[in-house]
């Protein structure tokens, strides 16, 4: 007996399976194309923030390098790798080799403060902008000075930068020390500001105040402080040799240069693009011995110079 037609329709259809789920290569290509420019772009971002937070760090730790050297000068504390005799001559302090007196013992020579170079150690910062790749070294040096003077009525205390005839010793003792600043920041131009003019230069410091002289060179009683002052002729870059040269020389370093209305240090970041600016200022509105730090469009308008 036949099957009826229409079961037999039925039958003969032929059954089409359920497709399974999936993606074409294409569809997985589209896919990881757009993952991976999220991904990228998120980094970017990510990155860029890391930078610039990275970047504001890094310069409130530099400002906080140079409070240090000012209390180190305030306390009278300075870097020594072992002990060294320092023996007054017509030249300024000497400092003979394989002779050595404990610290504290040297009565001969006194401290007079530190300087503050920025730059490398050798002559691979170009001021001019174009070699930054060594801008981001920095040394402190110690400045040694005679303790006395002779004078018609004998020897003297000293009253002045002149009479001390200020030395860095930097070799042979060393008393001095290299940092570089954090995260890869450099500078890229140093200020001294003396009322109208501005003056680039590549060193600062701070330096005590000597008691004043009264009559017959007796001096007048009071207490000591310390005061920023600048080296002239001096640029980014310069080695150790050139600064300690500097001070040593009266025409570039005397009391003259003691309290310039402001310090500017132009800095710039290493770890962000575009490159971020940003400043250091030394005294000012005011306040001698204090520093404070800008960034980005508050700079000061010399360091866009």
């Amino acid at each position: 007996m036949s099957k009826p037609l229409r079961k037999q329709l039925v039958q003969g259809i032929p059954r089409r399976h359920s497709a399974t789920g999936g993606y074409t290569i294409i569809e997985v290509m589209i896919f990881l194309a757009v993952t991976g420019v999220l991904l990228v772009s998120a980094l970017y971002v990510f990155s860029g923030r890391q930078g610039r937070t990275q970047f504001t760090q890094g310069v409130q730790e530099a400002s906080s390098k140079i409070r240090d050297v000012m209390n180190e000068v305030s306390s009278g504390y300075f870097q020594s790798n072992g002990d060294f005799t320092c023996q007054a001559s017509a030249s300024g302090p000497t400092f003979p080799s394989g002779q050595q007196t404990n610290l504290g013992q040297n009565t001969d020579c006194i401290f007079i403060g530190k300087i503050v170079q920025l730059g490398p150690l050798q002559d691979a910062c170009d001021a001019s902008g174009q070699n930054l790749s060594n801008c981001n070294d920095y040394t402190v040096f110690t400045i040694v000075g005679l303790r006395q003077t002779t004078t018609v009525n004998g020897k003297q205390e000293v009253t002045s930068l002149a009479a001390a005839k200020p030395v860095l010793p930097h070799t042979n003792p060393n008393l001095s020390y290299t940092n570089e600043l954090p995260w890869q920041i450099h500078a890229t131009s140093m200020w001294a500001v003396y009322d109208d003019t501005v003056t680039p230069i590549g060193a600062f410091g701070f330096v005590t105040t000597f008691p004043g002289a009264g009559g017959n060179d007796d001096l007048v009683s009071g207490s000591q402080s310390f005061d920023l002052i600048t080296v002239a002729n001096t640029s980014l870059g310069e080695s150790n040799d050139t600064i300690a040269s500097r001070v040593s020389d009266a025409a570039t370093f005397n009391d003259t240069l003691r309290s310039p209305n402001q310090v500017i240090i132009c800095l710039e970041s290493g770890t962000t693009s575009p490159a971020r600016p940003a400043a250091i200022t030394i005294g000012g509105s005011g306040r001698q011995l204090s520093t404070e730090t800008f960034f980005d469009a508050a700079v000061p308008e010399v360091c866009n110079s």
